[in-house]
């Protein structure tokens, strides 16, 4: 796991970095936000979503969840 500052968080910010940073093929977590939804469209990628308005874990499947992400993004701004 990882962060990267960037200029602004639109998804042809979000996906340059992402490709940039992360080879084809795995399995990428996020929340639903707009930005990250052009991964579920990705042929490079296999993307796990958290709908965070309902919880923190993917009611269909538990090991995806985005408390790790939050904990550390939370680190990263204090």
């Amino acid at each position: 796991m990882f962060l990267v500052p960037v200029i602004n968080r639109t998804r042809e910010t979000l996906m340059e970095v992402i490709i940039w940073r992360i080879r084809p093929g795995p399995r990428i977590f996020s929340n639903k936000w707009n930005a990250y939804r052009v991964l579920y469209y990705s042929s490079i990628y296999v993307h796990a979503e958290v709908n965070n308005w309902l919880s923190f874990v993917n009611l269909n499947e538990n090991d995806i969840h985005t408390q790790n992400v939050e904990c550390m993004r939370n680190h990263a701004k204090t």
